[in-house]
């Protein structure tokens, strides 16, 4: 959904949009499991609204969104997806600060394929977060940043899963110098932490980054990053505690392209990422996106994503993983207003202890409705 603004001058003002999609779809493996599974048709509901108000100094956003998920043959899948997001920024002289909270509640169904793999479709799940930031401009050369993220996950009736509550925080701070204006650099120090206390594990993550960023023109940037990080952990086992550190390396490599009719872009990244597994893992990703624009009308699409999971921790049980997502989809733009969508996907996944992998094909057709940029009564 685009960002909706009435500008920073004059008196506050209030801006509204929404979008309402209903697609249906047919899945021949809608749980992605290595056993045979009986194809499915189902539909979601999509509603999504955003709410700004822009003043001189300050903006706040309100973010609702609502999907509701219904299958045939299998209702076990059936899900409703509530998210609700508020930021709020205040501009000053030479800083900028914001904060946003969120609060989401879902199915594993939907938020645990890409952490995980694990797919219990009837396992709601809650979480909660809280992101302050602060950025300050020194000149028109430097500046720093100060991010903070504070997330609580919670899973209800999920035991004998594998899936288990935890709490993750992250911190960094960094500075920025621009060398020019089509190249600029950047160094800064993390931290995260991680606690399950269910499990009786906390891990402790911190490291150092650069990365530089080069504008090869208007249309094309490319940025580099590489870091060093330590991984500190502690589980509390029967009898002793057992502690353990180990090093490694993070970084990742981007470039994006943008030109009248077509866009891509491309990004090779290794990262630590919290799950459900109550531990942090590491994940290898590639990811390529890109679009044409044939006419005022039509636009095609196709997004893939390839990543490796690995156990970060030798004495949790985490089961290292491939996973695969191949996407294609055609949008037809009736009006300003209305659009029609079809979509192909596959995928797959394996784990490294199973003897078979798993992979599933999707079709989907869906109409949107989209409303934006209304601006409402001061």
């Amino acid at each position: 959904m685009s960002m909706l603004s009435a500008g920073n001058t004059g008196a506050a003002t209030w801006d509204f949009g929404y979008d309402v999609a209903l697609t249906a779809n047919f899945n021949d493996n809608q749980r992605l499991t290595p056993e045979s599974q009986e194809s499915i048709f189902g539909h979601y509901l999509d509603v999504e609204a955003q709410v700004v108000r822009a003043a001189p100094k300050s903006d706040l956003t309100l973010h609702p969104r609502y999907r509701l998920s219904r299958y045939s043959k299998d209702t076990g899948l059936d899900n409703d997806v509530v998210q609700m997001d508020v930021s709020t920024r205040l501009l000053g002289e030479k800083s900028v600060s914001s904060v946003t909270l969120d609060w989401l509640r879902d199915t594993t169904l939907t938020s645990e394929l890409e952490d995980t793999g694990l797919i219990e479709a009837e396992k709601y799940r809650t979480v909660r977060g809280v992101h302050p930031s602060y950025q300050y401009q020194y000149s028109e050369r430097l500046k720093s940043d100060f991010l903070w993220h504070y997330t609580d996950v919670a899973y209800q009736d999920a035991s004998l899963t594998g899936l288990t509550n935890y709490r993750y925080q992250s911190y960094s701070g960094s500075l920025v110098y621009a060398m020019s204006s089509l190249n600029s650099i950047q160094a800064d120090l993390y931290g995260s932490q991680l606690d399950a206390p269910d499990i009786g594990n906390q891990v402790v993550d911190t490291g150092v980054r650069v990365s530089i960023s080069h504008a090869f023109h208007k249309q094309a940037n490319a940025t580099f990053t590489i870091g060093a990080h330590q991984l500190e952990t502690t589980t509390e086992l029967p009898g002793p505690d057992f502690a353990s550190t180990r090093h490694g390396f993070l970084g990742d490599v981007a470039y994006s392209q943008e030109q009248l009719r077509t866009s891509w872009k491309l990004k090779v990244q290794r990262s630590i990422e919290p799950s459900g597994y109550g531990q942090l893992v590491q994940s290898d990703r590639i990811d390529i996106n890109a679009s044409e624009r044939l006419s005022p009308y039509w636009t095609l699409k196709i997004a893939g994503l390839y990543l490796q999971n690995y156990a970060l921790e030798s004495t949790q049980s985490f089961d290292s993983r491939q996973y695969a997502r191949l996407t294609t989809s055609a949008a037809w733009r009736l009006s300003r207003e209305w659009q029609i969508t079809m979509r192909y996907a596959r995928q797959w996944q394996k784990y490294e202890s199973a003897s078979r992998d798993a992979d599933s094909n999707e079709i989907a057709v869906g109409i949107a409705y989209r409303l934006d940029n209304q601006t409402l009564h001061p």
